[in-house]
């Protein structure tokens, strides 16, 4: 008993071995490309014409690339590129 190994997947020599492949739809990988691009943009201009500062355009603008529907549809609640206390 004291030799027997047990067999897990991914460990010891099959470690090494190439996973396969996730197929994906190259349209896609382009649609989010797009998608993160655009609420990149969309967000940086808000984030710019509401505080007035090129930080605040960059840190929306990273928020609208990594999630840019929720980033844009928080800066269009807040009254899209509205600046900030203007009724």
């Amino acid at each position: 008993m004291a030799n027997y190994i047990l067999p897990i997947p991914g460990v010891g020599d099959d470690a090494t071995a190439p996973a396969a492949p996730v197929p994906t739809s190259s349209l896609s990988i382009n649609l989010n490309g797009w998608l993160s691009r655009i609420g990149a943009a969309l967000a940086a201009y808000h984030g710019y014409k509401r505080n007035g500062s090129i930080g605040w355009a960059l840190a929306w603008g990273a928020a609208g690339a990594f999630a840019p529907i929720i980033t844009n549809a928080i800066g269009f609640a807040q009254g899209y590129s509205k600046p900030k206390g203007a009724p």
